[in-house]
């Protein structure tokens, strides 16, 4: 059934039931079963394939946004998670629901700042409406200062780059993190 259902449904309804599955994982107290977890990394491997080889990722778009509840869980490994979620900002340049997932992008930035801001990056170049980004003040502020304090000049370089970014679209509340 399930292969039927990404075989011939709309990306809006493929939407949904990604999304529909990142909101369980999200209300789901505790720890997930393992076996649980590993069918639904299949699945969404899976369909992130599908988006790759597409000849239109946009075909994909809500699909690939529906991630973004998959990774604000926070019941994945986080290495897998900000990867799956990179790569589906590099496919569509949106997630959802992004307030969440900056949230937790904060929550992992200590120990993966790299990933973070790069995925926060990908995140306000996608903002088209640009109100987006002011919704996100603490979390980026909190994103942007681990990508700072790194002791990787990549980390610190991609941070600042990102400040200068928000700062020419008019978010100069970011400079003051700058020294």
């Amino acid at each position: 059934l399930i292969a039927q259902l990404y075989a011939n449904a709309p990306d809006k309804i493929r939407g949904i039931a990604i999304s529909f599955i990142g909101r369980g994982l999200c209300n789901a107290e505790g720890p997930v079963e393992t076996e649980v977890l590993e069918r639904f990394r299949v699945l969404w491997e899976s369909r992130a394939e599908s988006a790759r080889n597409s000849d239109s990722p946009a075909a994909y778009s809500e699909e690939l946004k529906a991630f973004g509840s998959w990774f604000a869980s926070g019941k994945f490994d986080d290495a897998w998670a900000i990867g799956q979620l990179r790569e589906a900002l590099d496919l569509v340049g949106q997630t959802e629901p992004d307030h969440m997932v900056v949230k937790r992008l904060a929550d992992v930035a200590p120990q993966m700042p790299l990933d973070a801001v790069e995925c926060l990056r990908r995140m306000v170049e996608g903002d088209k409406e640009g109100w987006h980004v002011r919704s996100w003040r603490k979390e980026a502020t909190a994103i942007l200062s681990a990508g700072l304090e790194s002791s990787d000049s990549k980390t610190r370089d991609t941070a600042e780059d990102l400040i200068h970014r928000l700062g020419a679209r008019g978010h100069l509340y970011y400079r003051d993190l700058l020294k």
